[in-house]
Parts: C-alpha cells; sequence; structure tokens
C-alpha cells in the first residue's frame, strides 16, 4: 500500500504483526509492522530518500513540505542525526507522541532494524528523548535482538515490562529466534 502525507512520505507495503513474527521465524528477514504500529527501517520516508532508479537520496529538500514533526519522523527512519539535531534545537519534542500510532521517536529506532540503530538511539538519549515514555522501544529492540539498543534503552530508564499485543519484550526476542541475543 502507498499513501502520502503531506507531499513527500511514502508509505510502503506493511504486514500485521502474526505476519511479521511468522516472516521472521520462517527466515526471512527486515519485517515491517502492520497498521498503527512502528514502521521498518525505510517503511516510511521522503519520497527523494528513496533508493534506487527513481530516488537516488538526495537530502537537499526532502524535508521542504513537511512538518517538523513529520520531519522528525522521517529523519529518524533513515538515521539523519544531523537532522534531528537541528530539529530538536528549533524545539522539536523527541517524546510527543505522532501519528496514528501515537509512537515517539525511540520507538521508531528501535523497531528500524537498522544498523545505526545504537548510535540513533544513544544521539535521541543525549537529546531529551526519555525511554520511560517509549510505547515500544524495549519491544522493538528485544524482537530485533539489538543488545545494544536495548542495553542503553534500560540503563537510561526503559520499562523491562513493556509488552506489545500482551507479549513481553522476552517473548517478543523468542518470536522473532533472538534467543543468542
Amino acid at each position: 500500500a502507498t499513501g502520502n502525507v503531506g507531499s513527500s512520505i511514502v508509505v510502503q507495503g506493511s504486514i500485521n504483526l502474526s505476519e511479521q513474527r511468522e516472516g521472521r521465524a520462517a527466515g526471512r528477514s527486515a519485517p515491517s509492522v502492520g497498521a498503527g504500529e512502528v514502521p521498518a527501517e525505510g517503511a516510511m520516508r521522503p519520497a527523494s530518500f528513496r533508493r534506487g532508479p527513481s530516488g537516488g537520496g538526495d537530502h537537499a529538500d526532502a524535508y521542504a513540505n513537511l512538518s517538523p514533526e513529520q520531519q522528525l519522523r522521517a529523519a529518524v527512519s533513515i538515521s539523519d542525526m544531523a537532522h534531528i539535531e537541528k530539529l530538536v534545537a528549533d524545539g522539536v519534542d523527541l517524546n510527543q507522541p505522532q501519528g496514528q500510532n501515537g509512537c515517539v521517536a525511540l520507538d521508531a529506532c528501535a523497531w528500524s532494524g537498522s544498523s545505526t540503530a545504537a548510535a540513533l538511539t544513544r544521539t535521541l538519549l543525549r537529546l531529551g528523548a526519555d525511554p520511560k515514555v517509549a510505547m515500544q522501544a524495549v519491544v522493538g529492540a528485544a524482537a530485533w535482538g539489538n543488545v545494544e539498543v536495548l542495553t542503553a534503552l534500560i540503563a537510561a530508564g526503559g520499562r523491562v515490562e513493556q509488552a506489545l499485543n500482551d507479549t513481553s519484550a522476552l517473548q517478543w526476542s523468542v518470536e522473532m529466534n533472538q534467543e543468542e541475543s
């Protein structure tokens, strides 16, 4: 499914959480989550950030038609730390719930599965993101088996009892084959 928010955000295909768990268990990678949940890395990004023939990743004016809150979501989805720092300096609140799902920047970061998630998590925490207000960050980090993100969130006060769809972070970790992490 593709939809537009403002004029530049592109939402690419998504699946529901039970399909996500089954897909990851079956060996498929990079799960995305369904409506009302945090998008996977790249599931929501400005059109000019898309890779491939139609999008070369030019950041020059990618945020031009987006509200500051939309810019934050887009910047988190692609780990644009410099733009996130600019937004925070301009007064954007990292702890303000965004969109339909009400998730904050740390939630989107933890669910991204990005190789830069640990660095982005540390940046968000340094800039004032509060893991106590995150709804799914601990669960997302556990589901992806991202020990660095999980450790940073818990050390900063993230809730270890966090659950999503009545499934604890530990259960998510096991269901997503992250027992070794």
